[in-house]
């Protein structure tokens, strides 16, 4: 999977609405950028460690999205090159991984994300 398609279906998880009352959502990719919404609570939110594997196996992206001990929701997201991390109560990156090199400095992230977001528009 190309970097410019993952962070469009990064985009397209975003904009979802999340239902209020769900602990766990699980975005069953089937192919490389369609995918299923599962929901589960916290009883049930082991299933999403058992579907990782396979998903890597297939290698299909993974994303979940839940709230962290702060209340924030967090999305997680991994598709070769790609592992990344967005809170969306804060609206801001928190892990961005590609390819062997860790970007932690938040500003050069921004700013990275900003010239590829920039360069999709214009394809």
């Amino acid at each position: 999977m190309t970097y410019e398609q993952s962070l469009k279906n990064i985009e397209v998880i975003k904009n979802l609405i999340s239902p209020w009352s769900i602990d766990y959502i699980f975005f069953d990719f089937k192919t490389e950028t369609e995918f299923e919404v599962v929901f589960f609570d916290k009883e049930n939110s082991d299933k999403i460690e058992e579907l990782i594997p396979v998903k890597l196996r297939a290698k299909l992206p993974i994303a979940h999205l839940h709230e962290n001990k702060l209340g924030q929701v967090i999305l997680h997201y991994i598709a070769k090159p790609l592992i990344y991390e967005y809170n969306l109560t804060t609206n801001s990156v928190v892990m961005n991984y590609i390819s062997g090199q860790s970007r932690s400095c938040p500003a050069q992230m921004k700013l990275d994300m900003a010239l590829l977001f920039h360069k999709l528009k214009n394809m």
